[in-house]
């Protein structure tokens, strides 16, 4: 089934290696583009799982963005996001909040609405991996966010993945997983942070809100649905992604 085999993809440890996290490079701030074969990630074994969506020595190039306050002392989360467009670059303002919330924020590129599916699934976890290897990160707070189709796709990567995504925001659009796949964990879901997002003008305004009554349905109780007043089929502004945020860090309700 599809959720099992995204399951498959999975980091299999909680934490990256520390070799590469003591590289110079690995204490990066700022925003960079990074180039990185799977295999390098992933070492050759584990980089075979992708091989139905990219062979282990194609590059994959992730869009970056560190707080310039980074410290191993006080590790930041990681913002994965799924963009419909294969652009990974992020919203100009939303880099003060990544900064003021101690947030490293990492996108793939060429990973847009018109790549398989499977391709998508597979950057957003590998991105998790590539941050647990480059810098000391909170595990309790990598969060998923994706926009559009997007959005769909971090619905099903948080399902498949809730050990490894703590929280995630689905902007103008959802999609809803099956509940009976025998790879769900429904318990580990619950216990996860989601926020739904919409412009009141959204053509996807109404599915997004029928997916967010089938997570309330299923004793999922750890989440919101934000209506944007006057926005259309748009990202959220800085002061609604900040509330976002906070409600996914289980500071705001």
């Amino acid at each position: 089934m599809f959720m099992a085999a995204v399951f498959a993809l999975a980091p299999a440890s909680q934490c990256g290696s520390a070799e590469a996290r003591d590289d110079p490079e690995s204490r990066r701030v700022g925003s960079y583009t990074l180039s990185v074969t799977t295999a390098t990630v992933l070492g050759a074994d584990r980089a075979t799982a992708y091989s139905h969506v990219f062979g282990p020595e194609d590059l994959q190039e992730f869009e970056i963005v560190v707080p310039g306050r980074y410290s191993p002392d006080n590790p930041p989360g990681v913002l994965i996001y799924i963009s419909p467009t294969d652009s990974g670059q992020v919203p100009e303002n939303w880099t003060p909040v990544l900064e003021s919330e101690n947030l490293i924020w990492i996108a793939a590129n060429l990973s847009g609405n018109d790549r398989l599916v499977a391709r998508r699934v597979a950057h957003a976890i590998l991105a998790l991996e590539v941050m647990r290897n480059r810098y000391d990160i909170d595990p309790e707070r990598a969060y998923l966010v994706g926009f559009s189709g997007g959005a769909r796709v971090s619905g099903l990567v948080a399902a498949a993945c809730p050990e490894l995504f703590s929280g995630a925001i689905y902007i103008g659009g959802a999609e809803m997983w099956d509940k009976n796949d025998p790879a769900i964990d429904l318990e580990a879901i619950r216990r996860n942070r989601y926020v739904f997002m919409a412009g009141s003008n959204d053509f996807n305004r109404s599915m997004t809100r029928r997916v967010f009554r089938r997570y309330t349905d299923l004793g999922i109780d750890n989440v919101s649905f934000v209506l944007m007043s006057l926005k259309g089929h748009e990202l959220p502004d800085e002061g609604q992604l900040f509330k976002a945020i906070r409600f996914l860090d289980g500071k705001q309700e």
